[in-house]
């Protein structure tokens, strides 16, 4: 510990200067949790403080995180307002879970710092909280891991070695966090809209897929190519998958994105497009080169540096599960983060057989309709 955060790491927590960026894992459970089995336990996360040059820093810390308890209720108020709650920096505990009570089942809402967990982590970490087990040390750098060749630009491995040195903290503290944070989006609450196809539906659409070789993410793009004109779409990419031997399995982020074109033409035939154009995207170095934002600035651009913002995000990394393969384990995993890419995103997972399109927006953004998203979806099977 006490490494300094990564450039994307960095990137996460500079955006968290401004207003709360966090990562929120929603877990319904097959039985019942009572909060105060979630403290005092194994559990800890990684807090973040600041050096003397202002640049933050992985610290250990034996502050406890906060739970509370919450009768009835939804999720998504409670997750909308957990993505604005402040956790994992000094100051502050370094995580906060809610529990929502239903019966003889639960929903753990949990927050994060998103600096500590993305979709795939932000997994690992919710299920160690509800075992009440240390979830491992913070994952080494994924920028220093990730092989050369998922670098676009000439200058990117420069970067990655320089961004620890100690030029990049005399530069780090000369610009000062205000105006290295301006690169980045600028901060603001989140909204949430949450639509769910039924079983049938969601089980004809992945057969759909299936048989046309087309991927959820292509599919939903390319629902918005034709639904609000989008020519042009951001996708998360989880680019731990790229790295041999594969990261260990602990708190740390590994998300990146590309920029992906729709193509125009028949629905299912520019699905498989998008599918063609995001691994052509990553294999030019583009997501490889979208983690290193901040050095580029710190380092070459200074404070002048912006990158492109984005009107359209999808994330998510879910996997389909037919209700015949759902048994243990949670019926339903969710993971959430803030919409600060500069538009709205929409979250792609399931809910047991039942596919949800989340969208998040910011607050004071009309948002995306997620109904007519869905009905764009059904109207292609």
């Amino acid at each position: 510990m006490d490494r300094l955060l990564s450039p994307n790491e960095a990137k996460f927590w500079l955006m968290d200067w401004g207003a709360p960026m966090n990562t929120v894992i929603v877990t319904r459970t097959s039985g019942r949790v009572e909060p105060d089995a979630l403290v005092g336990t194994g559990f800890t996360v990684p807090m973040v403080a600041l050096d003397r040059h202002r640049r933050p820093r992985w610290a250990v810390t034996d502050a406890a995180g906060e739970v509370e308890e919450i009768a009835g209720g939804e999720w998504p108020a409670v997750a909308e307002r957990l993505l604005d709650r402040r956790v994992g920096t000094e100051g502050h505990p370094p995580w906060h879970a809610a529990v929502l009570q239903q019966d003889d089942a639960s929903t753990v809402v949990l927050a994060v710092n998103h600096a500590v967990a993305d979709y795939r982590t932000g997994q690992w970490l919710a299920d160690h909280l509800l075992a009440g087990t240390w979830p491992g040390d913070m994952a080494p750098a994924c920028e220093e891991v990730l092989p050369a060749k998922l670098y676009g630009g000439e200058e990117s491995l420069d970067l990655v070695d320089e961004w620890w040195l100690s030029r990049a903290s005399a530069r780090w503290e000369a610009i000062g966090l205000d105006r290295l944070a301006a690169v980045l989006p600028p901060p603001g609450r989140s909204r949430l809209d949450v639509e769910r196809l039924t079983e049938d539906d969601t089980a004809a659409l992945q057969a759909r897929m299936d048989d046309e070789g087309a991927s959820l993410n292509g599919a939903v793009a390319v629902a918005l190519r034709d639904l609000l004109g989008a020519g042009r779409v951001a996708h998360a990419v989880d680019m731990s998958r790229f790295v041999r031997p594969p990261l260990p399995d602990g708190p740390g982020v590994a998300v990146s994105h590309v920029f992906a074109d729709n193509p125009a033409g028949e629905f299912w035939e520019a699905a498989r497009g998008v599918r063609g154009g995001i691994f052509e995207r990553i294999q030019a170095g583009e997501a490889g080169d979208a983690l290193l934002i901040l050095p580029r600035a710190l380092l070459r651009e200074g404070g002048g540096f912006v990158p492109e913002p984005s009107a359209v995000t999808i994330s998510g990394f879910p996997t389909y599960r037919s209700p015949e393969d759902i048994g243990a384990g949670h019926p339903m995993q969710v993971v959430l983060s803030s919409a600060r890419g500069g538009g709205d995103v929409v979250m792609l997972t399931y809910d047991e057989g039942r596919l949800q399109l989340i969208g998040c927006s910011p607050e004071g953004r009309e948002g995306i309709d997620m109904g007519a998203l869905a009905g764009r979806l059904l109207a292609n099977i």
